[in-house]
């Protein structure tokens, strides 16, 4: 598992600091990961499961470069 915030200067210590992070800005990014057929949480924790092969990981790897690039990230 690992999470994903977005408009922070480091990275989060705890609870608090992931409080502090644009949420706006990580839905937008969350949305264009489901037009790219990507599912993640809204709270920003990402899990990699065993189920998920090369395939899976490069599908994600795409929408990611994608959803970033149409935000102008």
């Amino acid at each position: 598992m690992f999470s994903v915030h977005f408009g922070l200067s480091a990275a989060p210590r705890d609870y608090r600091d992931t409080l502090r992070a644009d949420a706006g800005q990580y839905a937008a990014f969350r949305l264009a990961l489901l037009h790219h057929g990507v599912y993640v949480l809204p709270d920003g924790r990402w899990y990699v499961g065993a189920v998920h092969g090369e395939p899976e990981l490069n599908h994600a790897l795409a929408a990611i470069d994608a959803s970033l690039a149409s935000l102008g990230a």
